[in-house]
Formats: C-alpha cells, structure tokens, sequence
C-alpha cells in the first residue's frame, strides 16, 4: 500500500507564498520548504538530525544562502531545485507523516537527541509568540529571509502582499525570531513602511536587553500588538480600490471629506498610491523633509495650488479635503 502525503501535497497545490512552511515526518523529523502552486522542484531545509538523501536530486546545497540569512552551517542543509518526486520519497523513507501537522514546527535541541529517538524538542521562541498572537486571532507571516516576522495591518491582507505594504514588524533584539526561548532577549515591535524600513519610535519593548522570560513576553507583545491594531480604523479612497490605510478612529460625525490621522508608513502608501497608482489627475505628493506636500493643477481643482501637511506632536499626519474618504 502506498504511503500517501496528504501535508506535502497540499503545500504543492497552493505553494506557500514565498515563505517556508514545514512537513513533520512520522519519526519525528521536520523539514520546511518553499514552493509555488504546481510547481515540479522545491527549496528544502533541513532540520538538523535528518540526513540527506545520497541522490543526484539532492546535490544541489546552498551554503551560502544559510549564511547570508543569519544561519550557521550547523543549523542544517538548505537545498535548491529539489524535484518534489523526491521530497516525497524522503517522506516515505521515513515512514510517511506524521499525523501532527500543526505549527509550531518544533526544532531539535540537538542532531543526537533526534537521532536517539528521544521526543527531546523544544519549541522555537518564534512559535511562542505565534501561538500568543493566535490567541488574538494574529497570524505572524514570514518571508523565509528576514529574521523578523510581519503583522499585516489588515487582516485581509493576502499572505504574499503583507511584506508589499506597511505593516507590523516583531523580532528579538538579536534580531532573530528562531532562537531557543532561553536565550530570548525581548521581543521588539515597530511600525515598518512597504519598504521594509522602520518608522518612529518602537510600539513594545521587551525588557532592557537581559535576558526574558519568552512566554510572558509573548504574551505582552501579543496584547500591546492588539491594543494598537484595535485604535486603527481602516480608510479607502472613495469609489477607487486605493487602500486600505489605517488610521486613528474618527468621530461619529466625521465625513468623507474630513482628516484622518496616520501614520507616516502609511502617509508615503497614500502618496506612492496618488503618484503611481493615480498617475496624471492633476494631483501629486511630494515630501519635502518629513512634511507632505500635495500640490494640484487645473486638471483636478478650477485654480492650481498645494497644501503641506505636517506631522503632528503626535507624529501623525492628518490628511482630508482633497478627495472623498470611506470607512472600511
């Protein structure tokens, strides 16, 4: 009877949207991999303890890739082109998987305590955190490369856009998001812009850089996370798929053509949108230090003219007047 690989098959039909996502083997073992939908070849990571198959399909190791992404050698093998026929047979070659699929995916405190069979894993502090962020119903999302996790402002963000757009960064002091939760030194949250750059001063930080207990900073960030989340509403242009920003809550009578306060990640996604997206209305966005200057000619209003907003004590820039907004 064939060993079927309900895990690994499902991850090949929907791909995992540029981010690693992992397979538990029946004994144990785990291995993560990035794979678009469809696709014949895989990128594979393996955790230490699992050995390598001794075929062609497996020659082709990037030594370097784990290095230049903050990883030592020891960490385990990252392979590139592996045609997915022979993840699978790996899978079978350990008995199939496991009937566990759920994340966190647990890393091996050691290549001998895998090898021994002895259930000795400890979970990541990054899946500390997951879980403390799944309790407010928060999906931490990666990149496979950036040792930090991304929080997407809006839960309706697609999972291969989040990193597209400004969104919440949460990593380790390090700054890591992989490390055993002993060593865990304080989680660290800040708004980043779609660049990936950080923007003001940090929302949480855990501790003053000694070491934390991981659990109850977990939870702490989850919750500050949360309780930033909760005093945004979100904002379209009117009648236009521009959006959505998030902003300050407004008040009940506030109309479409009234400010909204937010931040400055989310300012340079209105202006980026006005310039690109919106090419020749007759209305454009410049900075000009850290002030926003919207300037406008006779294509968009009857007589030319600008308009500099500038950030309040608060650090929030307060856009309205110039189009129709709607609330989410």
């Amino acid at each position: 009877m064939a060993t079927s690989t309900p895990r690994l098959d499902s991850l090949i039909a929907e791909g995992t949207h540029d981010a690693y996502d992992g397979v538990r083997l029946a004994d144990g073992h785990v291995f993560t991999l990035i794979v678009r939908p469809g696709a014949q070849v895989a990128e594979v990571f393996l955790f230490p303890g699992l050995d390598t198959p001794d075929t062609e399909a497996w020659e082709n190791e990037d030594h370097w890739e784990v290095l230049l992404t903050g990883g030592e050698a020891s960490d385990g093998p990252l392979y590139l082109e592996v045609p997915v026929q022979a993840v699978r047979d790996l899978i079978v070659q350990h008995g199939g998987e496991h009937e566990d699929q759920e994340a966190p995916w647990l890393r091996p405190k050691s290549a001998d305590a895998v090898a021994s069979g002895t259930p000795d894993a400890v979970p990541t502090a990054g899946s500390v955190l997951r879980g403390a962020l799944a309790q407010h119903g928060l999906t931490a999302h990666t990149d496979g490369m950036s040792p930090s996790y991304a929080i997407a402002l809006d839960p309706a963000t697609p999972a291969q856009e989040v990193y597209e757009l400004p969104h919440l960064a949460v990593a380790d002091r390090a700054p890591a998001v992989d490390h055993d939760p002993d060593t865990h030194t304080g989680w660290m949250v800040w708004l980043h812009d779609k660049n990936g750059d950080p923007v003001g001063a940090p929302l949480y930080t855990g501790g003053e850089g000694e070491l934390v207990d991981c659990a109850a900073d977990s939870t702490a960030a989850a919750a500050a996370i949360t309780t930033w989340l909760a005093s945004r509403e979100l904002f379209t242009v009117d009648g236009t798929a521009y959006g959505p920003y998030a902003a300050l809550p407004v008040h009940p009578s506030w109309n479409a053509y009234d400010e909204i306060s937010v931040d400055r990640a989310v300012a340079a996604q209105i202006a980026d949108d006005l310039n690109v997206r919106d090419a020749g209305c007759g209305l454009t966005a410049t900075w000009q230090g850290v002030n926003l200057v919207f300037t406008w000619n006779k294509n968009y209003r009857d007589d030319e003219g600008s308009e500099t907003v500038a950030p309040g004590a608060d650090g929030l820039y307060r856009i309205g007047g110039l189009w129709p907004w709607a609330r989410r």
